[in-house]
This record gives structure tokens, C-alpha cells and sequence, in this order.
């Protein structure tokens, strides 16, 4: 049975956002539903936060792709939640609202000397080196010959990786133009990974 008038709203439109639209509109045939997210383009964390020499992680935006192209499903970038439309706003306008936002920041350490020059999260590198808007200004200090990274989970890694690749070895990445520039002027010898 469709439900021609149900109207749903998702805020984020990343991996969580367009898997939850997907299940949505299989389970509810007939609904329209609406993906917000503060960036221009869709997809979040894989495009943003996925390192961009795993081409193969990121195939699953062709999944995503097909979700927003189906009939009743539209995606609305650069939409702010707080400054574009408040949180009553949308929940007056929707009859299932969705929040998909995820982690939009970095958690600090609470040691001493983490806000030092040369410091950084690894959420705000990594939009660096992906170009997410508002990151691509970081410019971090890659000029010295050894550097450390706290933590040994996924994210950790593939920074490490990254630091590590040769210039031949980026080739076949989506690394932005600023980060590709960055990593092949630095002269890092030694990568630390430290984990507890």
C-alpha cells in the first residue's frame, strides 16, 4: 500500500543518511523524502573521510547514487541546520524526521601540549587532505622529519599510509591538489604510531 502524502526529512547525507533513505522508501513506497546536509555534495564520510587511495571503499557512492535518483528522493546541499532552517522548522514540515549527522568534531586528548602549533585532529587533516570545505585552509606543518600520530585505528592508518606513499604511489589517489602538493614537498623519514 503506498502512502502518497508521507513526507520524510534526513539531516545528513552520508553513509547513515543514504542507507536510512533507502530503507525508508523501500519500506514505505509512495513517501518523498528530503536528504539535508551542510556540505555542497552528498556522501559524507565517503567522500570525505574515506583516504583517497581506497578507490575501492568508495564504489558504494554508486549505491548512494542510485538511492538519490530514485523518484520522490532529492538531496539539498549547503543547508545548514541551526542558520538555513532551524530544528522546528523541520520538525513542523516532516512526518518522520532523521538526524545522520555523525561526529563533526574532534575529541581532544586532555594532554599536555595538544594545542601546540603542529597538533592536529585527525578529523580536521583529514578534511584537509579530502578538501572538505572549511579544511582545505589547515595547511599543517609537514616540514620536519618525524612525525607521530596518536592513536593505531583505521583513520590513524591511513594517514600514516598517506604520509608514507611516494609521489608515484599518489598517482592513482583522489588526494586534492593542496595535500598532493603538501605531501610531496615534505621530507618525513620517521612515522610513529602510538597506540595504548
Amino acid at each position: 500500500m503506498k502512502n502518497e502524502s508521507l513526507h520524510i526529512g534526513i539531516v545528513g547525507a552520508g553513509p547513515s543518511g543514504c542507507y536510512i533513505a533507502d530503507a525508508l522508501g523501500r519500506k514505505i513506497p509512495g513517501s518523498r523524502i528530503d536528504i539535508f546536509d551542510r556540505l555542497p555534495t552528498p556522501f559524507g564520510l565517503v567522500r570525505g573521510g574515506v583516504a583517497p587511495d581506497h578507490q575501492g571503499t568508495k564504489n558504494i557512492a554508486r549505491q548512494f547514487e542510485r538511492t538519490l535518483g530514485k523518484d520522490g528522493v532529492r538531496f539539498l546541499g549547503n543547508v545548514n541546520i541551526g542558520s538555513n532552517l532551524s530544528y522546528e522548522e523541520l520538525k513542523s514540515a516532516y512526518d518522520i524526521l532523521v538526524i545522520t549527522t555523525g561526529a563533526m568534531e574532534d575529541r581532544r586528548l586532555g594532554i599536555p601540549g595538544e594545542s601546540l602549533d603542529a597538533v592536529y585532529g585527525s578529523g580536521q587533516f583529514v578534511a584537509w587532505y579530502n578538501g572538505i570545505p572549511g579544511g582545505q585552509n589547515l595547511a599543517p606543518m609537514l616540514d620536519g622529519k618525524s612525525v607521530a600520530i596518536i592513536g593505531n585505528g583505521n583513520v590513524a592508518l591511513d594517514i600514516a599510509r598517506l604520509l608514507g606513499k611516494t609521489p608515484a604511489e599518489l598517482e592513482s589517489s583522489d588526494l586534492c591538489a593542496h595535500a598532493r602538493t603538501a605531501f610531496e614537498a615534505a621530507r618525513i623519514e620517521d612515522i610513529w604510531v602510538i597506540g595504548r
